[in-house]
């Protein structure tokens, strides 16, 4: 028998299975060739509950098995099932229950990746290794720009999975020490921060919300929670998605 676990999470119990069919899919594709479209049967692609525990308890074959139906595992069995592989998905829960309901949802476009690439860029070894690290560089930007692109790709063909996030970051001071990423240049990070962030709106092309400065008065209005003063606050956008229903 020929059962590959390519997705798992913690399973304790069974509680829900979906199995995708896809001889049922064979079947509707080779008719959908010799028939007109009035006499297209839909397949039955989920069968009932105790149909799908008959097949798994009677050592049914299965050229996967998924074992964790969040938005991984249910990726994972989709994509499979639409390739023509025979597959079963096992979930304790609920799709989406465990790990998939507690995450940020965020897509990150990198805004981090763009400071640790300058960061190690700016280091002394670039001196002593000048083309290996601005491979490393340019490897890191163009990973960049591949994350804005898809951004850009889910928030626009899935409007009704996805919106945009406003993220605030306080400023306390003009000069941060420690610096961040661990280089010098970095300690006036408050102070280019809002260029910065123009820039990262510009490789998404402007088409995110645009970022902006938040006054230490609109600030407290905003976040009473904040018990110092700042400078000020930069607000930036990233989208936010059902991961769940996208996979």
């Amino acid at each position: 028998k020929r059962h590959h676990a390519i997705a798992a999470t913690s399973v304790v119990g069974i509680s829900s299975i979906v199995l995708f069919n896809t001889e049922d899919n064979h079947t509707f594709q080779e008719q959908k060739k010799k028939s007109p479209p009035s006499a297209l049967i839909t397949p039955k692609i989920i069968p009932p509950r105790a149909e799908q525990l008959t097949r798994l308890s009677v050592g049914e074959t299965y050229d996967i098995l998924v074992i964790g139906g969040g938005a991984t595992g249910s990726g994972v069995a989709l994509d499979a099932a639409t390739r023509g592989l025979k597959t079963a998905l096992i979930e304790r829960g609920d799709f989406a229950s465990e790990t998939s309901s507690r995450s940020t949802k965020l897509i990150w476009a990198g805004i981090r990746y763009i400071a640790t690439a300058v960061a190690q860029l700016l280091r002394p070894g670039t001196v002593l290794h000048p083309i290996e690290s601005v491979k490393s560089f340019v490897g890191e930007f163009k990973m960049v720009m591949g994350a804005h692109k898809e951004r850009k790709v889910l928030l626009e063909m899935n409007p009704h999975l996805t919106n945009w996030v406003p993220i605030a970051v306080p400023m306390k001071s003009w000069v941060s020490w420690p610096p961040p990423f661990g280089h010098p240049l970095f300690a006036i990070a408050p102070v280019v921060f809002p260029g910065v962030m123009k820039f990262y709106d510009s490789l998404s092309g402007f088409t995110c919300p645009p970022s902006h400065l938040m006054s230490n008065r609109r600030a407290k209005r905003k976040f009473p929670q904040l018990d110092e003063d700042v400078k000020y606050v930069q607000v930036f956008y990233e989208g936010q998605h059902n991961d769940a229903r996208t996979c």
